[in-house]
């Protein structure tokens, strides 16, 4: 007896120190489970509780609390911000860590193709097949961003999704298939699905006709991972005997793995030494800000937390769907913000500094004066809406950006509550060319004005979008040229980020200029390209660039005085300046563009201009 009471000491003394072991590697995890869709896609029981079993699970398994994000109703910009900081953490692992990602929830294969897509939960419109330009592709978005981070980490990719209550019309579907298709075979990755190639899963099992908490798969997940001793590619393999079971042999779970190291999950012995970290901190932190879904989660987790009762005040607040008749209220009388007493000078840079922090675009002064609107009939690449010319006179100065706004103007915008990032970041987002100091893209005409509105709000200053005889003569800075540098579209190497061999090498098919800029078929920083004579960068190309006007097809009757033309019935806005696509004759001064004021596409930004006082 005393032998075996050794034998069974030493026994577990070994598997302390294979879990110490274990957290010598680094494990992060994020865990994504959409349940609160519209009645058009259908609303799910489980994928929120879902989260909370795997969740646990993983912390059994040794993956400290810190380590795990746990991302409950996720709308796509949520899911796009989510998957970016997880690849970006990824991508700093080594090849003894791993990664862990879990979604559930309904997710579909695109009609016509073999395109895997995650449905966020603010994906509305079904009316037809746009309803995937609002979805969240696996294999683009995800997997192969993954795949070029360059992680060494083994990456295991476990997604429940294809739920059988997805309620997508024809119209939306086309004759294709509700389940996901054929598992993308990624180099280092663990990829598991919970169904077979165009089956769909379950979101839960009965049993007496009494539902399941969970899924199907979240339950033989969770089962299989903490067996002791198992590689994650036989716990995976043993999920789909376990699914069958549960399901009658009807759903069944299928995986891929080329994972370079199969590590082994520890079973529940509780994390090893780690950093002082408090879960019940760590985990409020992390969730509070998800309304009602994180706060049963937090719940869940900690029923006895330090913030349980700060918890469960909030829940009792939260009434569901009853909105109470909204009261007139006083309008009070605002009062004005006190105005320095500045003076400007023509060419003078400046900033204005916002309530919420920060400084605004950098400005720069342009002068009154008077100009040629349009282009001549000899222009080569004339468009018929360019004349008739005539001249405009521009009355007083005004401040124009210097450069075209910028992710990280639109950012302080989106984080101060005053722009609605949904809209950019559903439409594409920055397409993955990278934020920061390049053009915010993917902004309609609406998106722009909330955008001035909200800048002018926080500097007491009168921001607007230019009117279309401002952008020119600004665009032009004194020239009469079809372009600012001249007439020889090559010559705008230095000055312009549009279709030039850079972009030729990934599309033979583009007309190009002959530069070569090296940024290919994408935007460029800001001050990346020499500034006209008015010192305005990428007045060509790069981006267009939203004014106020509405569009018409001729200037017979435009104002003559700068201002912008609003008489129009129509929604269509003027957008000028060519972008990184666009063929070098039309990034002249002269082209127009223009589109519906709700579009938003990846050639699409906006410049501030600003009031000078007298």
């Amino acid at each position: 007896m005393l032998i075996r009471l050794w034998t069974t000491i030493i026994c577990l003394g070994l598997m302390a120190f294979a879990t110490s072991a274990a957290h010598a590697e680094k494990r992060i995890a994020l865990l994504i489970g959409n349940a609160s869709y519209s009645d058009k896609i259908g609303e799910l029981d489980n994928p929120v509780k879902d989260l909370t079993l795997v969740r646990s699970t993983l912390l059994k398994a040794g993956f400290l609390s810190q380590d795990i994000v746990v991302v409950p109703n996720a709308d796509r910009r949520t899911l796009l911000r989510e998957m970016d900081a997880f690849i970006g953490r990824a991508s700093q692992l080594t090849s003894n860590d791993m990664a862990f990602f879990y979604y559930s929830g309904h997710g579909a294969k695109r009609p016509g193709s073999e395109a895997l897509h995650l449905i966020p939960v603010d994906a509305v419109n079904v009316a037809d097949t746009s309803f995937w330009y609002d979805t969240v592709s696996f294999d683009t978005d995800f997997i192969g961003r993954l795949e070029q981070s360059g992680t060494n980490a083994a990456l295991v990719i476990s997604v429940d999704a294809c739920r059988n209550e997805l309620k997508l019309p024809v119209r939306a579907m086309g004759s294709g298939d509700k389940g996901f298709g054929v598992i993308p075979n990624a180099s280092g990755m663990l990829i598991s699905f919970a169904a077979d190639n165009n089956q769909t899963a379950r979101d839960y099992v009965e049993n007496g006709g009494v539902k399941s908490p969970n899924s199907p798969y979240a339950l033989a997940l969770s089962e299989e991972l903490l067996k002791p001793g198992r590689a994650v590619s036989t716990a995976f393999g043993a999920i789909r005997p376990n699914v069958l079971r549960r399901t009658s042999r009807i759903q069944q779970p299928v995986f891929v793995s080329k994972l370079n190291r199969d590590p082994i999950l520890v079973a529940a012995i509780g994390p090893g030494p780690g950093p002082s970290v408090d879960p019940d901190e760590a985990d409020w932190g992390r969730l509070n800000g998800f309304g009602k879904s994180g706060l049963e989660i937090y719940l869940s987790l900690h029923p006895n937390g330090k913030y349980a009762g700060e918890a469960k005040l909030r829940l009792a607040r939260i009434v569901p769907d009853v909105k109470p008749t909204p009261q007139p209220e006083p309008v009070p009388t605002p009062t004005p913000m006190p105005k320095p007493n500045k003076t400007f000078a023509v060419g003078q840079v400046f900033q204005d500094d916002l309530k919420s922090g920060g400084k605004g675009p950098e400005m720069v002064v342009v002068p009154s004066g008077r100009f040629i609107m349009g282009s001549p009939t000899s222009e080569t690449g004339r468009g018929k809406d360019e004349g008739p010319q005539r001249t405009v006179t521009i009355p007083k100065a005004f401040a124009v950006g210097k450069f075209e706004v910028t992710w990280d103007d639109w950012d302080r915008c989106v984080v101060a509550g005053g722009c609605d990032d949904a809209g950019p970041v559903s439409r594409g987002g920055d397409e993955g060319w990278g934020k920061g100091t390049r053009p915010v893209i993917n902004v309609s005409w609406n998106d722009a004005q909330a955008y001035v509105r909200w800048l002018s709000s926080q500097t007491g200053e009168t921001y607007r979008l230019l009117s279309e005889a401002e952008w020119e003569y600004a665009a032009r800075a004194g020239t009469t040229t079809a372009y600012s540098w001249g007439s020889d579209p090559n010559g705008g190497c230095t000055f312009a980020n549009g279709a030039d061999m850079a972009a030729k090498r990934e599309d033979s098919g583009w007309t190009t200029s002959s530069c070569n800029d090296g940024f290919g078929k994408r935007t460029a920083p800001a001050g990346s390209f020499a500034p006209n004579g008015f010192g305005l960068h990428d007045m060509h190309g790069n981006v267009l660039e939203w004014v106020e006007d509405c569009y018409q097809d001729s200037y017979a009757g435009a104002p003559s005085d700068g201002s912008a033309r609003q008489s129009c019935n129509t929604q269509n806005r003027v957008s000028r300046g060519g972008g990184w696509n666009i063929t070098p004759s039309n990034l002249r001064s002269a082209n127009r563009f223009w589109y519906a004021s709700v579009n938003r596409i990846s050639r699409l930004g906006f410049r501030v201009a600003r009031v000078i006082s007298d």
